[in-house]
């Protein structure tokens, strides 16, 4: 089976991923604390039906951010595929402090 990388999923109609719900990921609380981002590779196959199995983390910045992308991709649902066939998907999940409400960013305070 050929691995559908993100720049890929719209290629060829025949092979189309069509994202309905994609839940992003939580942000580590000690990441997010000092101010750290990163990114996770995260592979799984895809069911002809459009649910997500097998998701785990291929690559990361930190191991801090595998669990959080991992628990997210697994909510992850799609469109039934068109050619009826599973698929195996890469896909980038990236942890920004920019995706983040400034209010949720601990900020630093002076101590008296």
């Amino acid at each position: 089976d050929p691995l559908l990388k993100a720049a890929e999923l719209d290629a060829e109609p025949a092979n189309r991923i069509k994202p309905i719900f994609q839940q992003k990921p939580n942000y580590p609380y000690a990441m997010m604390r000092q101010r750290i981002q990163g990114d996770v590779m995260v592979a799984f196959e895809l069911g002809a039906d459009g649910f997500v199995t097998k998701p785990r983390a291929v690559s990361s910045s930190r191991k801090e951010f595998e669990g959080p992308a991992v628990l997210a991709v697994a909510l992850w649902r799609f469109a039934p595929m068109e050619n009826g066939e599973p698929a195996k998907v890469q896909v980038p999940i990236k942890f920004t402090l920019d995706d983040l409400p400034a209010a949720t960013i601990p900020q630093e305070t002076a101590t008296p």
